[in-house]
């Protein structure tokens, strides 16, 4: 599924596995921000000129949440820190907060969240045994750090995608 909450519009493309040749084809002349559950077919967005990938803190949550039975207190520290940056997302949503508003609003209480999480990782990755679930959740994330935090910048840009595969804003 693919939207475009701006123009309050939905594409539904149904296809046989989850392949590089929908997206590709559907998205061929695209220009704007994408927003993905952060499945590698879509990296290649990435690399176009005209493309802003961005990926979902749900996903991220998902790795740390799985990682709570193994290590719980590691686990609790990034999940903590994702919790913040919902209840900022929920502030920004009860207030009606304009578009400058809640940049400004995510800038001062979002921003240092998303850098204290990225910190914690960084150090925590050489603490933690390579194949834990804890390390599966620092390595996937890390590297999406950057594609996480756009939204920061972009009062139309979501946190999430929740239920929806991609999110189009141009």
């Amino acid at each position: 599924m693919y939207q475009d909450p701006q123009e309050r519009l939905v594409l539904f493309d149904y296809r046989q596995g989850r392949g590089r040749e929908g997206p590709t084809e559907i998205l061929k002349n695209f220009k704007g921000h994408l927003q993905t559950d952060g499945y590698g077919v879509y990296d290649q967005f990435g690399q176009r000129e005209h493309i802003t990938l961005i990926h979902c803190w749900a996903h991220v949550r998902r790795k740390f949440t799985d990682a709570l039975d193994s290590d719980p207190a590691r686990a609790d520290v990034a999940l903590t820190h994702i919790q913040k940056l919902y209840a900022v997302e929920r502030e920004i949503k009860q207030l009606q907060l304009n578009s400058e508003q809640a940049v400004e609003i995510r800038k001062q209480k979002s921003l240092p969240v998303t850098q204290a999480l990225e910190k914690w990782m960084t150090e925590t990755i050489t603490q933690v045994l390579p194949k834990s679930l804890i390390a599966g959740a620092i390595v996937y994330t890390l590297p999406r750090i950057d594609a996480l935090k756009c939204y920061l910048s972009d009062a139309r840009l979501q946190l999430t995608t929740t239920s929806l595969k991609m999110l189009f804003v141009q």
